[in-house]
């Protein structure tokens, strides 16, 4: 069994990418209404950050 993937094009910043299709679909199950921003308290950076001083 052969599993076909259609790709589309995207522009972004005046280039073009190449993307799955079902993409929002895709970003749907994974994280819901990715569109809508979270409540400003679960608006928090999830990485550990590192300032530099030069």
């Amino acid at each position: 069994m052969r599993l076909t993937i259609d790709v589309i094009a995207v522009s972004f910043e005046n280039r073009q990418f190449p993307i799955y299709s079902g993409y929002d679909e895709m970003l749907r199950i994974f994280y819901g209404d990715y569109m809508k921003l979270p409540p400003i308290k679960e608006r928090v950076c999830k990485h550990n950050p590192v300032k530099i001083k030069f």
